[in-house]
């Protein structure tokens, strides 16, 4: 009796071990599931940018004007007309600015998308001798499309931050921190072909501290290393695909993002046109390290089979870019600067396409 009673009890467990197996996701569900998670990459992919346009617009006036050799018979006659070092305008002056951007970056593979998106960063800094303090924010919009997967996303967002940036001979740091939010809509495409969307939003973090060292290396032109450190927290609260067979349930999620950009940047300012322009040229390759959520849990509600309900386990991932640029900044007037510039980002199934402007008054 004994062993009849053992036998049903492995096979009782044996049937529900096969009922929690038959409750799991399909693959094609589990796979809306990772797009679902997908669009998270667009904080990343915005701050990295962001950053490369707060760099080129704050107090320093993009690469250049801080950047000049002091043996420079064209750059002696432009400090002449700067108050200590400041840039433009005078010494210790209050600068507005904006620096609208846009990029477009494609992934291929398995995971692939489409990111077109673009911003606006507005600010307003203070030098106090050769420390820069400011604050900027930034309106952000774009679309994320991921056909494979039959998925669109579609999101703004804003975001807000602090900077300071310390010059001393040679020598530049420079700290930014700051945080945000995104409000966006996907639809994807069920498998009885309904069209399915839901509303989410995402809460990003971020800090970021980088050095540069001048190196002047004759004929006017100056050479800049710089390396930086990037961290990048998003995180979604638990969201929910409207009311459908096959909607599904999210649970919240986190990404971190660690990225250490390294560059080196070559510029030389002249006359131009009646104004000092410096034009710059920067090459450079930044590793990135991402990690997301340990565990992700998803459930749907109705469709065949019924109620089911599964869990992701998280991943880690490195991947490493190389990047490529060149732009210019002008001076306009005894306040007024502008700037333009194109960066090119890629990977081995990679590309970006970023493009910003920038213009800035001083007070």
């Amino acid at each position: 009796m004994r062993r009849v009673m053992i036998m049903l009890w492995v096979a009782g467990l044996a049937s529900l071990g096969t009922a929690a197996r038959a409750q799991s996701l399909p693959a094609a569900e589990l796979d809306a599931v990772a797009g679902g998670a997908g669009w998270v990459n667009t904080a990343s992919e915005h701050i990295a940018i962001r950053l490369r346009a707060l760099h080129g617009s704050v107090g320093r006036y993009l690469e250049g004007l801080a950047l000049h050799a002091p043996e420079s018979r064209e750059a002696d006659r432009a400090w002449a007309a700067v108050d200590a070092g400041r840039g433009f305008g005078p010494a210790n002056a209050l600068r507005l600015w904006t620096a609208p951007y846009l990029f477009s970056a494609v992934r291929s593979g398995a995971n692939g998308y489409s990111h077109d998106a673009g911003g606006a960063l507005v600010g307003l800094d203070k030098a106090f001798g050769c420390l820069t303090v400011g604050i900027a924010a930034d309106f952000m919009f774009g679309d994320y499309d991921q056909r494979a997967r039959r998925m669109q996303n579609e999101y703004t967002g804003l975001s807000g931050m602090v900077f300071t940036r310390f010059s001393h001979g040679q020598l530049e740091i420079e700290l930014d921190a700051g945080l945000g939010r995104y409000w966006g809509n996907t639809h994807r495409i069920a498998p009885d072909a309904t069209r399915i969307r839901s509303d989410m939003n995402l809460h990003e973090y971020f800090a970021a501290l980088s050095a540069a060292y001048r190196i002047h290396v004759g004929y006017d032109w100056v050479l800049a290393p710089s390396l930086g450190v990037q961290y990048i927290r998003a995180k979604t609260p638990a969201f929910s695909e409207n009311t459908h067979a096959y909607a599904l349930h999210y649970g919240k999620q986190s990404h971190n993002w660690v990225r250490t950009p390294l560059f080196l940047t070559a510029t030389r300012s002249f006359r131009g046109f009646g104004h000092l322009v410096t034009p710059y040229m920067r090459a450079g390759a930044t590793p990135e390290w991402h990690r997301d959520t340990p565990v992700r849990r998803v459930a749907r509600a109705g469709g065949p089979g019924g109620a089911v309900s599964d869990e992701i386990s998280g991943a880690r991932a490195v991947h490493w870019y190389g990047q490529a640029g060149a732009g210019f900044t002008a001076k306009l007037g005894t306040r007024t600067d502008f700037n333009m510039g194109y960066d090119f980002e890629f990977s081995r199934r990679y590309r970006n396409n970023i493009f910003n402007i920038g213009l800035g008054f001083s007070f």
